[in-house]
């Protein structure tokens, strides 16, 4: 007669943020009995929570990226589109009207802020004060 299959101590930990549940970890010791113990499992639970926190802020740090790329490509598409739609002709010389600071150059007129020649996207009031200091400053 075979003998029945010996129990595997397991415990299963709720990784929860604020009522959320993100996932569950799930541990098995058949090396020792008694592994899972309440103190044991107390700490279990607390870094439990940290995981959970972790998990959750590497899961908004990804979404974060994610549209921080394709804010950049729009900006990027948008910029590209305005070059193609200048004429060749233009008589605004992009060079005279910029501002060179370290690796910055700021073309007001366009309000246009590039690093190293990639365009920084900032807010939409953030040029305004360099525009009409500039604008000003031409009269």
């Amino acid at each position: 007669m075979d003998k029945p299959p010996t129990p595997v101590p397991s415990e299963n930990v709720p990784l929860i943020k604020q009522v959320r549940l993100i996932g569950v970890l799930y541990l098995e010791n058949n090396q020792t009995s008694q592994v899972f113990m309440p103190a044991r499992l107390a700490v279990l639970k607390l870094l439990a929570t940290q995981a959970a926190i972790s998990l959750e802020n590497a899961r908004l740090n990804a979404e974060l990226i994610a549209e921080n790329g394709e804010r950049r490509r729009a900006v990027n598409r948008n910029l590209k589109a305005q070059t193609m739609a200048t004429p060749a002709n233009s008589t605004v010389d992009s060079t005279a009207t910029s501002i060179v600071f370290g690796p910055f150059r700021l073309f007001p007129m366009q309000r246009l802020l590039t690093e190293a020649g990639t365009p920084i996207h900032l807010g939409s009031r953030a040029l305004d004060v360099p525009a009409v200091r500039t604008t000003q400053g031409t009269a």
